[in-house]
């Protein structure tokens, strides 16, 4: 099932509702216009830590049409996580073994996923964003594509 596409304001309206965002409220309202905009249930943004950048530290979580508490969690449970963040991949369709699906925050139901990898200039991994649906294919229009990659 693909999303009906953005309207060609919709990059606009994001710069617009986050240019005067800064710390938490910045990711919040990031969370919330992309859950919204590419029509999923479920979204976050999570720093990854660690001395051996195996943990996320959620930033912002957008879920069941509001915020929610932020939560940490180790990769290290996830063992296809680590060596995935190694070899410099963008982005990931069902991305399961970055997210915690164990974990009771995470509503039971979400099968569908898609995740982006942060990276800084150097090319350090420093987060990752994540958006999941309770339909078990995600399938993002060439719109809600290109809003994703901007991050």
């Amino acid at each position: 099932m693909i999303a009906d596409p953005l309207p060609p304001t919709a990059l606009h309206h994001i710069i617009e509702k986050t240019a005067n965002k800064t710390g938490p409220k910045f990711f919040q309202t990031c969370v919330q216009l992309l859950a919204e905009y590419c029509q999923m249930d479920y979204a976050l943004i999570g720093e990854v830590v660690g001395e051996y950048q195996n943990e996320v530290n959620l930033l912002a979580l957008w879920g069941d049409g509001q915020l929610q508490e932020n939560h940490f969690y180790h990769l290290s449970e996830n063992p296809c996580a680590t060596p995935f963040l190694s070899v410099g991949e963008e982005m990931v369709e069902d991305c399961c073994s970055f997210l915690p699906w164990q974990e009771p925050w995470l509503t039971p139901g979400l099968k569908g996923s898609v995740c982006k990898v942060l990276y800084g200039v150097n090319g350090e991994v420093l987060g990752l964003l994540a958006l999941m649906d309770k339909r078990p294919q995600v399938d993002l229009s060439p719109d809600q594509d290109i809003i994703l990659r901007i991050f």
